[in-house]
Parts: C-alpha cells; sequence; structure tokens
C-alpha cells in the first residue's frame, strides 16, 4: 500500500485550514497564543504546502501592542543585529551566522540569542571573539512577552536587523510588530521550503535561490525580496586539497537524517549499497544521520569499516573529516547548502540531486537529474581522475562567480543601502495554488514499514502528548505547548 505525498499534503492542509477559523473565532489572547503556537509547529513538522499564515501572524501583531517600552530613537551606522532563535555545533545554520560576520566586516556586528538549550557552538565563539561582537543572551527570560520587550529595546540601537530565526519562533513578530519600531528588518531565508512566521515584519527578504525566491513572491506574497544566497569561504581552511590517483576514495555525506528520506521511490542509502557493492575499494562517510536507523545498521553490518556513520560532530571535526574525501555526495532527497560550498572551498568536487539547490550548483555538472545520471556520473569519477579535475573546476568557477567572498558583499550591502526604515506589512495567506515540488519532496513518498511512522507522528512535549494522522489529531494528552505568553 502507498500513499503518495499530494494524499498527505492535502489532509495535514484540510486540518490546518480547519484550525485557522477556530483560531479566528476565540477571543482569549492566551488562549488564541497557544492555538497559534500549536498550528504554526504543526505547519512546521507537518507538510502542508501552505508558506505563511496571516491569522497566526496577526494573533502575535496583537500580542505586539502589549508591549509598552521606551526605544532609544537614535541608532549606530554601520551595524548589524543577528536575531538567532538557536545554534548549533553542527550543521550548516550558525555557519551561515558566522560567515556574515566576518564577510561583512565593514559593519559592527552583535547577536540576540532567544533560546539556546544547549551550549554555544565553539566556531560561533571564535567568531564572536575575533570580531568583537556582543551575545545577548535572552534564554532566562521565560515568556514571549518578556523576550520580545527586551529584544525590541536592544534592537532600536542597530541600523539594521537580520533575523536567523526557527520558522514558527513568534517573538521578533512580537518585538518588531509595531510601527514604532523603525530599524529595517531582514529575513535570512533558510528555510525556504517550509512554513514560516515573519511576512508581516519583513523589510526585505533574502532568499537563498531561484526555487526560494519563486516561494517567497508566490506562496508568501513578498515581492520585497531578491536572491542572495550563503555566503562562500574561499580556501579558508586549507590551500589545497588534491588526492593522488592511488589515496584512498571516500565518498562524504552529511546533513540531519530528515534530509535522508526517501522519496518519489528512491531512497539515498540504496545509492550507497549499489556504489559499495559495485566498488569495492570505495569508503563512504556519513555525518549527521540516525546511527540506530534500520538502513544504518544494515549498510554497517553488510560493509563493515567501508560505511561509517557519525551522529553528530563539532564542525571543526567535521571539517577534518571532510579533508580526507575524495568526492562529496550530498544528502537527498533533501539537499545541505553549505556542505557542498565547504566541499568546494576544500578542492573537493560534489554531485546533488537536489533541484532546490542554490543556482551556481544547479547550473554546474555536478548536478544530476535522475538517479541514473547520478550514479553513472559517480563511477565515472570514481575511475576517471582527469574528470574528477573537470567537474571541480567547472564547480568551483561557477560557485566562485556567483557567491565569492566580494560578489556576495557587494550584493549585500547593495541591497542593505537601500533599506531606510521598517514597517508592519498586511498581506494575506495563499492556499489555492497545486501542490509545489518542494511540498512534495519534503513531505516525500512512503510504503511498508516507513508507512507507520511517516502517517502517524507522536510528538513529547514533557508530559505532552498529541498523535496526527494524516493532520487529523486523534488522541492527546494535556497541551503540546505549554509556553508563557505573558
Amino acid at each position: 500500500m502507498i500513499f503518495n505525498s499530494e494524499f498527505i499534503i492535502r489532509n495535514n492542509k484540510k486540518y490546518f485550514l480547519a484550525k485557522e477559523i477556530k483560531l479566528s473565532a476565540c477571543n482569549k489572547i492566551e488562549k488564541k497564543c497557544y492555538q497559534a503556537l500549536e498550528l504554526a509547529y504543526f505547519a512546521v513538522k507537518n507538510q502542508t504546502d501552505i508558506y505563511c499564515s496571516s491569522q497566526i501572524e496577526g494573533v502575535f501583531l496583537e500580542l505586539a501592542k502589549n508591549v509598552q517600552v521606551n526605544i532609544p530613537v537614535q541608532y549606530k551606522k554601520n551595524t548589524i543585529l543577528h536575531v538567532c532563535t538557536e545554534l548549533y555545533k553542527s550543521g550548516g545554520h550558525t555557519r551561515c551566522l558566522t560567515r556574515w560576520i566576518s564577510d561583512l566586516s565593514e559593519f559592527e556586528h552583535d547577536c540576540v540569542i532567544l533560546d539556546q538549550k544547549s551550549e554555544l557552538p565553539l566556531d560561533f565563539l571564535n567568531c564572536i571573539n575575533k570580531s568583537g561582537s556582543k551575545v545577548f543572551n535572552l534564554t532566562p527570560l521565560k515568556s514571549i512577552l518578556k523576550k520580545a520587550s527586551k529584544l525590541r529595546i536592544i534592537a532600536s540601537a542597530y541600523e539594521y536587523i537580520i533575523l536567523h530565526i526557527h520558522m514558527n519562533d513568534p517573538v521578533p513578530i512580537v518585538a518588531f510588530g509595531v510601527n514604532e519600531f523603525k530599524r529595517p528588518v531582514i529575513y535570512f531565508n533558510h528555510a525556504d521550503h517550509l512554513f514560516w512566521l515573519g511576512v508581516s515584519i519583513c523589510d526585505w527578504c533574502f532568499d537563498l535561490n531561484n526555487v526560494g525566491h519563486d516561494l517567497t513572491v508566490k506562496r508568501r506574497g513578498i515581492s520585497r525580496s531578491s536572491i542572495l544566497g550563503i555566503p562562500f569561504v574561499e580556501n579558508k581552511y586549507i590551500d589545497s586539497h588534491m588526492p593522488k590517483k592511488s589515496d584512498k576514495k571516500i565518498l562524504f555525506s552529511s546533513g540531519n537524517k530528515n534530509k535522508f528520506s526517501s522519496y518519489d521511490g528512491k531512497d539515498f542509502f540504496d545509492l550507497v549499497d549499489i556504489i559499495l557493492s559495485e566498488e569495492p575499494d570505495v569508503y563512504w562517510i556519513v555525518i549527521g544521520h540516525d546511527l540506530h536507523s534500520y538502513k544504518s545498521n544494515f549498510l554497517t553490518k553488510k560493509f563493515g569499516k567501508r560505511f561509517i556513520i557519525y551522529s553528530e560532530l563539532a564542525y571543526s571535526e567535521y571539517l577534518e573529516k571532510l579533508k580526507s574525501a575524495y568526492l562529496v555526495i550530498d544528502s537527498y532527497p533533501v539537499g545541505g547548502g553549505t556542505a557542498l560550498l565547504d566541499a568546494v572551498s576544500l578542492n573537493i568536487p560534489f554531485f546533488t540531486l537536489c533541484s532546490f539547490q542554490s543556482d551556481a550548483v544547479v547550473k554546474s555538472f555536478g548536478f544530476c537529474s535522475d538517479f541514473a545520471e547520478f550514479k553513472n556520473k559517480v563511477v565515472m569519477v570514481l575511475n576517471d581522475f582527469s574528470y574528477r579535475n573537470i567537474l571541480l573546476e567547472n564547480e568551483d568557477f561557477l560557485i566562485k562567480s556567483m557567491y565569492g567572498n566580494e560578489k556576495w558583499k557587494n550584493t549585500c550591502k547593495n541591497i542593505l543601502s537601500k533599506l531606510n526604515s521598517h514597517k508592519v506589512y498586511s498581506f494575506k495567506s495563499i492556499n489555492n495554488c497545486n501542490v509545489s515540488l518542494a511540498a512534495k519532496i519534503t513531505c516525500r513518498w512512503v510504503s511498508g514499514k516507513s508507512l507507520f511512522k511517516s502517517l502517524f507522528e507522536f510528538r513529547f512535549r514533557r508530559k505532552k502528548i498529541i498523535i496526527v494522522f494524516c493532520g487529523k489529531i486523534l488522541a492527546f494528552k494535556e497541551r503540546l505547548w505549554k509556553f508563557p505568553i505573558i
């Protein structure tokens, strides 16, 4: 029995829209905020093919009026405040932030962290120390209103505000959702394929690629946007990495476990199985996936030391593993943005099947349109060293020409120079479109043993449990969210 992605998306969407109607009918502000939080969380975790909600944001804009603070009128020129929900020791989210700080060195950069659950990453702290930046940690403030009040005061002293936030984080809307706040707010769209909060306060949206930009304009209704991409670090970690023909051939992949799910009957780890079976001298390292998943255990038992998997590594450790790679294979069906840029910065070529990668990646020889092309090219690179060099030269040229330090910096500064003030925007949710490719890929096809896991989602929040079947709540105990509003 196979449930395709559109079936699941339709059910999720139906549930979401029904809950939106109930949200509009609620009159008590605190209860309304809890419902809005639950619905935003649902939309992020379950693909609805809905990318924004004027009803949910309206709840937090109403709450924003309750923030009564005196904010400074004067701001310091050439300053940027980066607002983050949480930073991580692995993955591309925090790496993007550190590159903003290091690449735009003519600006003074400070950071606000809203809800940090673990120690701050070492590479972030090193970047902060090197740049002389300040970090405001608002985690100890437990309510949305308290965080938003403090954020509004802090942010008023900066020329620009850049959001690197979680998709369902309401604090920035409550902080910046009033016209009395004057500093321009820029949304760095790191999760372009998902629902997010912030359309109403976004003075400019920086997208990562053409696919994300299309969703921003057509599905969120934000015309004040442009493609910026991820800053590219040009060989700052190592001068060169050009293996000899006799070197051990290690394939390298990275990404959290959600990036490696099946789609359209294809599975990333099926490709791993095929390549390692046909190429007995090849090794494969995967970083970020679940160590105890069925696929991981199967491949580890079958190939032994030729298949090595790590659940999570600090960025410095990650780079050390990456330096040993002969070829980088992008995660599938969802690709990694900074992962491929890191590969090229170390003179390592890549292949990807992900169609919503950066525009430079999609135009390169490393982009493959289907699994057959993907497999054939991988085998060709493994057995033809000259083709590897051609591949690397092509990828290096395109990425540096489109996202090199000076190019990225000039594009960013050009947009920032045109943003002088902030306003709150009214918008309408856009829910009557055909299902997007991004939604289908991130929802995925499921069959067999994967069916139960995909259709039934168990979510645990302390003692709260909620069970969702294709977007319909079957049972729950207490409330999914128990987060102070006031």
